[in-house]
């Protein structure tokens, strides 16, 4: 099967991995629980993604991004848009809409660290 690859500088690659690594542990999984949800059989494809040494198909960027609940765009991104960033664009919410997202939002903030101090 082919499969198209992403291309992406070196520095492109570090910023790729660091995203993918950042999301991981925010989501809680380990490296070998995200290969298998995105069905690869080895936890070193995702280390070598995360280390920046390792090109990535379409397809797996895809599911990388929907295991991790965020966007390709986000992922590959020069520039991460931030929780006030993107609170500020949701002129469609009203103000109890915007309330129940800043409480989500500390409820993840507080799971990631208590994510970091379980290790």
């Amino acid at each position: 099967m082919y499969k198209n690859f992403i291309q992406m500088n070196e520095n492109q690659q570090i910023n790729l991995g660091k995203k993918v690594r950042k999301y991981r542990e925010i989501m809680g999984f380990s490296q070998t629980e995200l290969a298998k949800e995105i069905h690869k059989s080895s936890a070193a494809y995702i280390a070598y993604i995360e280390a920046g040494k390792r090109n990535i198909s379409t397809i797996d960027l895809m599911a990388l991004a929907n295991v991790l609940e965020t966007t390709v765009s986000n992922l590959i991104g020069e520039k991460e848009i931030t929780f006030q960033q993107a609170l500020r664009n949701a002129s469609d919410l009203n103000e109890e809409d915007k309330n129940h997202i800043a409480l989500f939002h500390q409820f993840l903030k507080e799971k990631s660290k208590k994510n970091e101090n379980d290790r």
